[in-house]
C-alpha cells in the first residue's frame, strides 16, 4: 500500500485540532500551536531555530509515536508492505538535533521499519519561508530490498522536473 506524501504533517495538531482549525493561514495555525506548547517550543526557539521548526521539534515525539505505531499496526493487521507517505520529523541519524526532514517510512508486514528516506528536493512550503525543513542528501536515497524485489520510494518533487539533478 502506498500513501500520499505529507500524510503525517497534521499530527503536529494532535490533541489540538479544535484550537488550530480556525486558523486562516499556516502561519496563524503555527502561532496557535506554539502558544499551546510554549514550554516545549521555547527551548528550541532559544537554540535559534525558526518558529515552524521549533513547533515540529517540540511535537516530534508524539507525532513519531502515533505515526509509527499506526502504520506498523496496520502492516501487521493486513499482512502488507506500507509506504506510509511522509511526515516532518527530526532524525538524528541524518543531521543534527535541530534538523527536521520530510521523511518517508516503509513498514514490513511484520510491522518493523524497513526503510526511511528523506526528501531531497523541497517545495516552497517546506523551505525556510514555510515549515523550514532540512533537505535530505541524495546519497541517503537508497533502494530498499524486500522479498518482493528492490523498492524505491521516489518523492513527488523528484518526479515533477522542477529540480534538475
Amino acid at each position: 500500500m502506498v500513501l500520499p506524501e505529507d500524510i503525517g504533517a497534521p499530527l503536529a495538531m494532535i490533541a489540538d485540532y479544535s484550537n488550530a482549525k480556525s486558523a486562516a493561514t499556516l502561519a496563524e495555525a503555527i502561532g496557535i500551536l506554539m502558544h499551546q506548547h510554549a514550554a516545549h517550543v521555547d527551548q528550541f526557539l532559544t537554540a535559534g531555530v525558526s518558529p515552524a521548526r521549533a513547533l515540529l521539534l517540540a511535537r516530534a515525539p508524539q507525532m513519531r509515536e502515533v505515526y509509527t505505531t499506526t502504520f506498523s499496526r496496520l502492516a501487521v493487521e493486513h499482512h502488507i508492505w506500507i509506504a506510509a507517505g511522509s511526515i516532518p520529523l527530526a532524525e538524528v541519524s541524518l543531521g543534527d538535533a535541530h534538523d527536521v526532514f520530510n521523511l518517508a517510512f516503509l513498514f514490513a508486514p511484520d510491522g518493523h521499519l524497513a526503510g526511511l528516506i528523506p526528501k531531497v528536493n523541497l517545495i516552497e512550503l517546506e523551505r525556510t519561508a514555510g515549515l523550514d525543513l532540512t533537505p535530505g542528501e541524495l546519497r541517503e536515497v537508497n533502494p530498499l530490498p524486500t522479498p518482493l524485489g528492490v523498492l524505491g520510494l521516489l518523492r513527488l518533487a523528484l518526479l515533477t522536473g522542477r529540480f534538475p539533478r
